[in-house]
Parts: structure tokens; sequence; C-alpha cells
């Protein structure tokens, strides 16, 4: 039986199932040792989930086993046993949701800006099926609404008052054909737009600034992908035998990458900083410890759909640090200062499995390779995290913008 445990409190437990036999689940029986310390009904979520939540004085370290009845099917009563659970329950951070926003459509509908002091996020209405766009002041937590027609599926931060944006088809009041979308660099305050390229409307890739560079894919005709300076606005133009379009990463913070191969911003230059599998993503290179987290995720041939995941860290090109691989697991890294005071801060969301797995917030440490979990959450919509500091964390998720603030 496939099952997942979520601990919501000190003294609270969820345990989901994934059972698709032609029968119900309907009760758990929660046992220490032999004796039973609790009896709860076990919910129908359809869809072949199931799941109930534990409401249990947990003891520290103590071990607990779980027995699962089915109903009743030709008088018989199915029972499965899940045997050594340890109740771990750890919370290091007060939540506070600094935006709310209606929909998130995207990790390209929102960024930070260089200063790290502002974050742009596009808040979409499914009622009325219309983008604004949203500021907030990261200083002290305000936030405007941006007038004009900066709102869409793509925003790039210049700075703290400036974005790059796209035209959503329309240009000159006019729809341009072949693919073609205008690039424009929109002014918040004085509510100008300049024109800096044209990109691709259906298959476009913008990378994040970088260095005040980002890499843009033209329309799909040209076959060339361009790096813009936008101190100039002057530009590199790369074939697809250099850079094929599908390559340019758009969700990385800390360099431009078309690949593995990181476009160096100042030069235009493509540098191949460390050869991994073609199975493996560079996820984030520090430059000031010269260490790069790789990960890597492995795919079952169809029917199964299964996969397992790693991630590896490397120092000077050489490997220092290699997971296990682990069944469908998701792993998120902060996408700025990923690696500090040798520690690794990262979120991994696993999938239902027979063994007992914690989602949440884990630390490595990248000296002793011992890795700590350090948050209880289990949600698959964290997008982006944003450490600011030692203390506070920027979290961008599907509802809106958290806070979070160690304790």
């Amino acid at each position: 039986m496939l099952f997942k445990v979520i601990p919501l409190s000190q003294n609270k437990l969820k345990v989901s199932f994934r059972y698709d036999q032609n029968r119900s689940l309907e009760k758990l029986i929660l046992k220490k040792d032999t004796a039973t310390v609790g009896t709860y009904v076990i919910n129908n979520d359809n869809n072949s989930f199931y799941s109930t939540e534990i409401n249990y004085n947990f003891s520290s370290g103590e071990k607990y086993n779980f027995i699962v009845q089915s109903g009743s099917l030709h008088d018989t009563i199915y029972q499965y046993s899940i045997s050594g659970y340890t109740h771990n329950y750890v919370s290091a951070y007060d939540y506070q949701k600094v935006l709310n926003i209606n929909q998130n459509v995207g990790f390209n509908a929102y960024d930070i800006s260089p200063s790290r002091k502002t974050i742009f996020i596009n808040d979409y209405s499914s009622s009325n099926f219309t983008f604004t766009l949203k500021r907030l002041s990261l200083t002290d937590l305000k936030t405007d609404t941006i007038a004009g027609d900066a709102a869409g599926l793509m925003v790039r931060a210049l700075s703290d008052d400036e974005i790059l944006i796209t035209t959503g088809g329309k240009y000159n009041n006019r729809f341009p054909g072949g693919d073609s979308n205008a690039l424009m660099r929109y002014n918040i305050n004085t509510k100008q737009s300049v024109f800096i390229d044209w990109v691709s409307q259906s298959y476009g890739r913008t990378s994040r600034i970088i260095n005040n560079h980002v890499l843009v894919t033209n329309p799909y005709f040209t076959g060339t992908t361009t790096l813009i300076n936008l101190n100039d606005n002057s530009k590199r133009v790369y074939p697809s035998s250099s850079i094929n379009f599908t390559t340019v990463r758009d969700n990385n913070f800390d360099n431009i990458y078309s690949y593995n191969t990181v476009v160096d911003a100042n030069t235009g230059n493509l540098v191949n900083v460390l050869d991994v599998a073609d199975t493996a993503t560079i996820e984030y290179i520090d430059d000031a410890n010269q260490e790069i987290i790789v990960s890597q995720y492995k795919f079952s041939p169809p029917p199964s759909q299964t996969y397992n995941s790693r991630f590896a860290i490397y120092k000077q090109n050489n490997k220092i640090y290699e997971s296990e691989y682990s069944t469908g697991r998701n792993l998120v890294f902060n996408k700025i200062n990923a690696i500090k005071n040798n520690s690794i801060l990262f979120y991994q969301y696993f999938g239902y499995a027979t063994t007992f797995r914690i989602d949440g917030d884990y630390v490595l440490n990248t000296d002793t390779k011992e890795t700590t979990l350090v948050q209880c959450e289990s949600t698959p919509y964290i997008t982006n995290n944003f450490p600011l500091d030692d203390h506070t964390i920027i979290s961008v998720r599907a509802d809106g913008i958290y806070k979070l603030t160690s304790r």
C-alpha cells in the first residue's frame, strides 16, 4: 500500500493513501507496541485517494504502528500493517502572508529586482480574465498596483522602477505576424515604454536579467537567440547551431544558462563550467565558495511513470557530496544565496511510497555531509524561495507571497 505521512503539529498527523482496489479504506488503528491507543475514520478523497488525521500525544522517539482496514467486500475485510512510525514535527519559521493573489500564473510572471528590494508579480483573475501587475516592496512590505499595459504572462525586473515586458502580441496598434512579439522596456514612474527587440510569441524564453544582460529567443522563423546588453541595447545574436532556443533557461537567478552552459553576460561567450551527465541539471553556481549544486532525475519508461531523483555538490570540479536516489521526490533549491555558511537549504516533496518520508525544508551541512529537517511543510505548489539574510526568506507561492522569519 502506498502512503504519505504529513506531520501537522506536535500532536497531529495526516496520513494519506493511494489505494486503487475495488474496495474502500475505512479505519486506521494506531498502536503503540501491541496496545491500541487510537482509532480513526479514513475519508475517501476520491480518485483512489484516502486520508485521515490523527490527534494523539505522541511520545518523542517512540515507534508506532498503523493498522489500516478496508470496508467489507463479500464479507471480507482487508487489513494492512504499516510499522515503525516515529513522530517528528519541526518548525523553525514564523509565516506572514505579505501579498495575496488570486492565481499565480507561473514563474515567468514574476521577478525580483537586482537590488533584492522589490518583487513584481502578475495576478490573474479567472472571473474577468484579466492580469494585474503588482509591486511588493521588501523593505516595508507595501504593495502598489502598476497601472498601464504592463501586466501579462512575463515580467523581468531591471530595477525597482523599471521592467521588461512583452506587448501580448500587439505593437503600435497592430498585431505582428509570424510568431513575433515586441519586447519592451517599461518605466513605472513615467509610464513610458521603449522597444528592445522582437521575440517569439509562442515559443519565447527569456532569461532573468544578470549584470544588466538578458537572453531572449527571437521569432521562430529567425532561428536565433539574442543576448541584449540593457546598458546600451547592443546585441549578440546566436544561430541555432550555438544556442537552441529550447535550452534557454528562464528560472535561474545566479547566471544566464543555455541548458548547462553559462552564457557570460559580460563577454557573451558560452562557458562549460562543469561536465555532468545529460540527465543532470546545474541548479546553482556559487562563485564565492566555488560550489555547484546539480540535480538529476531518472524517469522510468512508460507505463510506470515513476522517477527517482538525487543531487550532488561539486567544489572546484570535484564531487564532494551525492545523495541517494529517492523515488518520487521533487527537489527545490533556493534561487539566490543557495549556499551560505557551509549550508544548503532546500525543499523536498515526496510522492506516495511504502516508507516513511517527511516533506519539508532540509539543511545539508557541506562539511559534515549531514542532512537535517528544519521545517515540516507539505505542498507541491512551493515555487521560488529567496533568502534575503540569515533569518528571512521570501517565498513566492500559488496564492501569494510569504515572508518566513526564523525563530
